[in-house]
Parts: C-alpha cells; structure tokens; sequence
C-alpha cells in the first residue's frame, strides 16, 4: 500500500512497477610509477619540457628539481581506473596513490600533511588531494579511503583510492610537498559532524569505518555527507517538480522503484546515481535533480538529490535525533548547534531521488504540520522543496 500527498490531500495506491537497474562495467589498470627525488616534483621517463617554477623548464627524464620537503625518497605509484562506457563516459582517471619508502617518524613526516596535485599537459591543476600525517604515523584524508597503511618508520607505506569525485582525467604528472599546517574538514583534513566541508556547506552524517559505497557507479567509497548551506539558491529552498511534463508518467531508468518506502543503509551514497539517471532520462534544470547537480558551492560539482535514506540522515541531524539509517525522523527539535541552527530548512516537504512508482517519488516532512518525518509519496508534476547533498 503507497501513501502520498498531492496537493493537501493524502491518497492510497496498490499500483506499483519495478524497474531492475542497469549495470555499467568497471576496468582497473595499473600504470607506470613515478619516482619523487627531490620531495616536491616528481621524475619520469618522459622528455616534454614542462614549467613547474620561474627560471626555465625542466626535462623530465633528464633535470631535477631540489626543494625542501619532510623526506627526500618517496616513491609515489599511480594508480588509474577506467570507466567503461560510450562517449565521454569512457575514460582513464587518476584513481589513487601509493606511496613507500616514506618517513613517518618525528624526524620525517610525522605531524605534517602531504599535499599532491595533479596536473593535465599546461594549465594549473587538476585536483589538489592530501594526507595528514599523525604525531603516531596514522594517516587521515577527506579526499578518499586510506588502506594498506605500513608500521611507523623510516620506510612506511599507505594506499589512497581517491573518491570517484575527486579523481581527474588527463593527468600527465603530479606534484607533492609537505606542510606542518594540519588541514581541516574543507581543505582537505578529516571531519566531524558540523563542520564546514570542502563544498562550503555543512558535515551532516560522518562513517568513521569502513565507510558506504558512492560515485557515478556507486563503486567508490566515501565517509561523509555535506548538505548544501542556507542560501544556496540564492534565497529559500526552491519548490520545483520531479521531472518534466514528458517523463511525469515514465520510471527512470537505472532506479529502483520503492514500495513502500525504503530506509535503509544500503542507499547511503547512491543518491548520486540516481541524480544523474533523472538528469539522463531528460529532466532539466527545473526539475529536482537537474537544480541540484547544477550547484557547484565550493567549485564542486558533484551535488546531487539525496535517498530517502539520505534524506531521512539529514531530518535527524537537522532535529538533533541520533542518525539511523533505518529509524524514521521523528520528535527532537531544532539543533542549535553541530551547524544546524545556520542550515534554514523550512517546516515542509523535502524531495528525495528515489522513486515510489514510474508516477510517483518519495518526499519527507522537516517541519510539524503533517508529522515531524513523515515519509510520503508525491506525484512526480507536484513541487516540493529541495536541497543539494553531496558525498565524499
């Protein structure tokens, strides 16, 4: 039984489809290594003259470059992914680094962070990512997942797979320098409920473990949840329809059709996806998904319409409930602190990417008017409020 709100009034349906989603093949590549000599810039095999610093180019394969660093022998090993599809979707990316022979005692790197960009063949670069290191040697990154992290000393390892947002194509080298500045949530550092994220807006929902699945594929991995701030329109939050004319009566395809709603942890992450698939299907900018992945705060341009499950997260953080992805928002009041009391939802329905039936998609009540979290199905012409996430 689907239970929905169309206009004030509440209404009931048995009628309901399931649309299986479609899966796109993944390939992982290895690639050549990288040695860094000189602790900033690194050497390869390749003869292109390239301008790096003032006095000249320098030949890779052939110059060096000398600049201080925390340790002058790191090996960094690229690692690419390619995404296999048609057009532009087909392409290599910069999916992570390894780095060895790296000193995590006192007398190396310890307590330092270590900033690499990637850059293409000219301009400036491509994505900036880093690792903090600790006083112990353990390493911290909001930029992706950590892993195969060696024992502290002077020749330690670490492995870090790069969000499917932060990885860039075209990269043609990288650069990597030290810094005793220790990085924060939005530029780089570990974060916590609250905190400013590196899209500008706020840290809503944090998983310190093994973290959830995300990215255009949802094969990536990712530990936080940043809502979009106040204002990011520009104003209040926009009330807009799911999709188009065209498409009101049509599922999406490469989403699962819900019913009755689903909370669950499963679709943490995925909302991305499912964002783009109802961008995909043909849905613009004044629709739900397509006003969403238009926002770019904070340069990023990986916004999208949460889950229910998503969504559901954020009613929680935004009452000051304890967060379960399957415990329905209910009770609590505003919270006046963690960045909740700056967020400015209004007490009314807020839209999710997930879809109820091919006519239909779920909503959820901020305010108190029709229940503090009520869950509901809304035609997919009717307009509801929005706000952006995003996942890293």
């Amino acid at each position: 039984m689907l239970e929905y709100e169309d206009e004030g009034e509440v209404w009931y349906s048995d009628d309901f489809e399931i649309t299986p989603p479609k899966r796109r093949k993944i390939g992982v590549f290895a690639v050549a290594t990288l040695m860094l000599v000189s602790g900033i810039f690194l050497k390869t095999t390749l003869a292109a003259n390239i301008n790096l610093v003032t006095g000249g180019p320098i030949e890779f394969g052939q110059g060096l470059l000398a600049a201080t660093a925390c340790d002058d022998a790191i090996t960094l090993t690229p690692q690419t992914s390619f995404n296999n599809g048609s057009g532009s979707t087909g392409l290599f990316k910069l999916a992570g680094v390894v780095l060895s022979n790296l000193n995590t005692t006192a007398q190396g790197c310890a307590g330092r962070t270590l900033t690499m960009n990637a850059y293409g063949q000219t301009g400036s670069s491509l994505i900036t990512f880093a690792l903090a290191i600790a006083s112990d040697g353990t390493f911290t990154s909001s930029s992706g997942t950590i892993s195969n992290q060696g024992s502290q000393g002077a020749n330690s390892s670490v492995s870090l797979t790069l969000s499917s947002n932060t990885a860039a194509t075209g990269v043609y080298k990288i650069s990597i320098e030290s810094s005793s500045t220790i990085l924060t949530c939005a530029t780089g550092g570990s974060c916590a409920v609250g905190n400013t994220g590196p899209g500008g807006g706020i840290i809503y929902y944090v998983d310190n473990g093994s973290g959830f699945n995300c990215g255009v594929t949802f094969t990536s991995t990712c530990h936080y949840l940043e809502v979009a701030p106040s204002g990011w329109n520009t104003g209040s939050d926009p009330s807009v329809p799911w999709a188009i004319s065209a498409y009101q009566s049509t599922a999406v395809p490469g989403i699962t059709s819900r019913n009755p709603v689903f909370n669950d942890a499963s679709e943490i992450g995925l909302g991305y996806k499912y964002s783009l698939a109802i961008v995909a299907q043909g849905n613009d900018l004044t629709t739900a998904a397509g006003l969403s992945r238009s926002y770019s705060g904070g340069g990023k341009t990986d916004w999208y319409l949460p889950t229910t499950t998503e969504l559901n997260l954020l009613c929680q953080w935004n009452r000051g409930i304890a967060q379960s992805a399957t415990t329905v928002c209910a009770g609590g009041t505003i919270n006046s602190g963690a960045g909740a009391s700056t967020s400015g939802f209004t007490g009314d329905y807020y839209q999710s990417s997930s879809q109820a039936t091919s006519i239909m998609t779920w909503v959820q009540q901020f305010g108190s008017a029709n229940g503090i979290g009520n869950q509901g199905g809304a035609m997919k012409y009717a307009n509801y409020l929005l706000r952006p996430i995003r996942a890293f």
